[in-house]
């Protein structure tokens, strides 16, 4: 079988180094390990099947589409139960107020997607701290 780097960083997979891109042979063993099954779930790597082509990397594709589209659903869920809560002027969360007072820049990661959930803006798995700054920067300047 054969395993590839799907993630944009490097993975060491036992004394191998696998360069995003890149691809290796390994043993049924090693492809059924359960750390590699969940980088497999999270779609950092992809099983190739030396008889089936990259059935493997399509149903690991296909997974994280519905997951995508699950977690897009589930925002768009979110921001709409917010502004409804926003136009009948109550806050469903006890303690929202610290939330607001907290500055942008001293929120972390966590904080600022949940913060663009609120808001309703869509976050990418690339997006930075900075980057949220400024997306909620924006939304809360329209």
């Amino acid at each position: 079988m054969t395993i590839k780097n799907t993630s944009q960083k490097v993975i060491n997979i036992g004394t191998t180094i696998l360069m995003p891109d890149k691809t290796m042979e390994a043993s049924k063993a090693i492809t059924e390990a359960p750390s590699i099954k969940a980088m497999v779930e999270r779609g950092q790597l992809a099983i190739i099947d030396e008889k089936g082509g990259k059935d493997a990397d399509k149903a690991a594709q296909e997974k994280a589409e519905a997951e995508e589209r699950a977690r897009a659903e589930a925002e768009a869920k979110a921001a709409e139960e917010a502004a409804k809560a926003a136009a009948e002027g109550s806050s469903e969360e006890p303690g929202g107020d610290d939330k607001e007072k907290k500055p942008l820049s001293r929120m972390n990661k966590g904080e600022l997607i949940e913060e663009c959930q609120r808001l309703g803006i869509v976050v990418g798995p690339d997006d930075t701290n900075p980057t949220l700054v400024e997306k909620i920067k924006a939304a809360t300047a329209e």
